[in-house]
């Protein structure tokens, strides 16, 4: 009984790790993709200008 309660914290331990190992992909992919958005309107603006003129 003992060793199936510990496995069981165990369990949670590694659930709530996962968790915030989960949260910390999602907020840098969400930092990478607005990185790479400004970059993509930096580099559209000049060519956008250009077809105006």
């Amino acid at each position: 009984m003992i060793a199936a309660s510990q496995n069981l914290e165990r369990k949670e331990v590694c659930s709530s790790h996962w968790v915030q190992q989960h949260k910390l992909d999602q907020e840098l992919h969400l930092t990478n993709f607005q990185a790479f958005l400004s970059l993509h309107a930096e580099t559209q603006r000049p060519l956008v200008a250009h077809r105006r003129s």
